[in-house]
């Protein structure tokens, strides 16, 4: 997602008010990048930007935190990510039955159950741009349909759906009324 010729800004710790426009002018995708620029399955690429520096203000040596802005949807409707997580507990939450007398060992070992049949073959596609998330109505989880777009891994965009800026949407239950 990340080209030449994109914009970007950034700061440098000695100024951290200070946010400096710049240019992508190369990518470097190397494949011999030293061990500590890998973390578990993240892989850091060298971007080279472009900046006016005729202050003086920028030294080499100096750390610098950059933002490149990938994509941008204006005006956009965003919810947070665990809206759309969010699934509503069953209405019959019942204890877990009682084990009648199997033991300490049969209460500590598993129960089997036969796999149940696999889900039809005709089955239509899931979209993953269609989603829901669930709001309050008279007391009770309401699922409201939307069609996400982008999103940066904390919000996404809602594209399309009944819901409005002012929409109260569920992202957790923190007690079940009796």
């Amino acid at each position: 997602q990340v080209t030449t010729g994109q914009k970007a800004t950034f700061t440098v710790d000695a100024y951290p008010e200070r946010s400096y426009p710049a240019e992508i002018t190369q990518l470097r995708y190397a494949a011999n990048e030293p061990p500590d620029k890998t973390t578990a399955t993240v892989v850091n690429y060298t971007a080279v930007l472009q900046v006016d520096n005729s202050d003086l203000s920028l030294r080499p040596g100096m750390t610098a935190t950059a933002s490149i802005v990938v994509n941008k949807i204006t005006p956009a409707l965003l919810v947070p990510n665990a809206a759309l997580r969010f699934t509503p507990p069953p209405a019959d939450t019942a204890p877990p039955r009682n084990r009648g007398g199997v033991g300490l060992l049969g209460a500590l070992m598993p129960r089997f159950s036969r796999p149940s049949a696999p889900p039809p073959s005709t089955a239509p596609a899931h979209d993953p741009k269609q989603r829901r998330v669930w709001r309050l109505q008279a007391g009770q989880p309401l699922a409201v349909p939307v069609t996400v777009g982008a999103s940066d891994g904390t919000f996404t965009a809602i594209t399309e759906g009944e819901i409005t800026p002012t929409t109260e949407l569920i992202i957790d239950v923190i007690r079940q009324e009796p």
